[in-house]
């Protein structure tokens, strides 16, 4: 066990957890039910990670009144995902899949962020803090379901849903709240990533009272084109070798084409970062995955990508 100046109390391990650790190797991990003989006043701050795992943290009343004698002590507690602590009670989870998250704050000044821009966690899940248990400070995050593409107009309408917030300090300041589940926040590829880094980076630098750079991160996808010497037409070719191995890899290809393909992979990105794939045989993606296979085969002449393309016309002709 390290023996750090930070406590990390979370069920399994994490994205956030990890960046802790390696923001600080010394940092003290601790599941839920250690705390009672871990002497967490040797420490300086405390993260509560609860969105590792499905259900929020509930700590029990014994480890919370230890939680909270620190909070008083003068001690900065991270609660992230985490059913109720200090005043602040919450509802049971709900999806936040037509949702998204909204920086309200114009206290805090968080580089890249602005007032108004929105952020997505997806398909993710949530806990809405009760309004008569909460503070009513401004907070940092909310959510809406605002139609909008990257920005809004941040209301006093939209401030006063004290049960819409997301991310923020109650009273006194030494706690800092998140409702929702953060603690992925790569794996299930929350969006804008870099401003997302750049909202983690300030949380983490308020717990360990440094600042925090992660704009080296590695993120769980990447749309940059490589780059080298590589001619295009090889980068293109590689290419298209990658998308129909996908068709395969994924598992979407049937039977080599002769039980069709499956609508393939849909838009619902849980919080642990899987994502939802649809194994409706829709007549349309069958059709379109045809075409690649035939025109990898005008390319290459390969005579299986020719026998896949018409085994899927044939199932299309005899099933639709």
């Amino acid at each position: 066990m390290h023996k750090g100046k930070t406590a990390v109390i979370a069920a399994d391990k994490s994205d956030l957890s990890e960046l802790m650790l390696a923001c600080d190797p010394t940092v003290t991990v601790l599941k839920p039910g250690e705390l009672s003989g871990a002497d967490l006043g040797r420490f300086e701050a405390i993260a509560l990670l609860g969105g590792a795992s499905d259900k929020p943290l509930l700590l029990s009343p014994e480890e919370r009144v230890i939680i909270e004698n620190e909070i008083r002590k003068g001690k900065r507690v991270f609660a992230e995902y985490v059913a109720s602590i200090g005043r602040v009670y919450a509802s049971p989870p709900e999806s936040t899949r037509f949702e998204r998250l909204v920086f309200c704050s114009d206290e805090i000044a968080i580089d890249g962020l602005t007032l108004g821009d929105v952020l997505d966690d997806q398909c993710g899940m949530r806990i809405k803090p009760h309004e008569a248990a909460c503070s009513h400070r401004r907070p940092i995050l909310m959510y809406t379901s605002l139609h909008t593409h990257d920005t809004i107009e941040v209301t006093d309408e939209l401030l006063s849903r004290i049960s819409e917030r997301a991310l923020w300090f109650e009273e006194p300041d030494r706690l800092l709240i998140c409702s929702f589940r953060m603690s992925h926040f790569r794996k299930a590829r929350f969006a804008p990533k870099r401003k997302f880094a750049k909202l983690v980076a300030y949380v983490l630098g308020w717990l360990f009272q440094t600042d925090i750079d992660l704009s080296h991160m590695e993120f769980a996808y990447s749309n940059a084109a490589p780059g080298g010497p590589e001619p295009l037409e090889d980068r293109i070719l590689r290419s298209v070798g990658r998308a129909l191995a996908w068709f395969e890899r994924s598992g979407v290809l049937r039977d080599e084409g002769r039980s069709g393909v499956w609508e393939g992979m849909g838009t619902e990105i849980m919080p642990d970062g899987a994502q939802r794939v649809s194994t409706i045989r829709r007549v349309d993606c069958i059709g379109e995955a045809a075409l690649p296979y035939f025109l990898n085969y005008l390319r290459a002449g390969e005579e299986r990508d020719l026998l896949i393309s018409e085994r899927l016309h044939d199932y299309v002709f005899d099933y639709f």
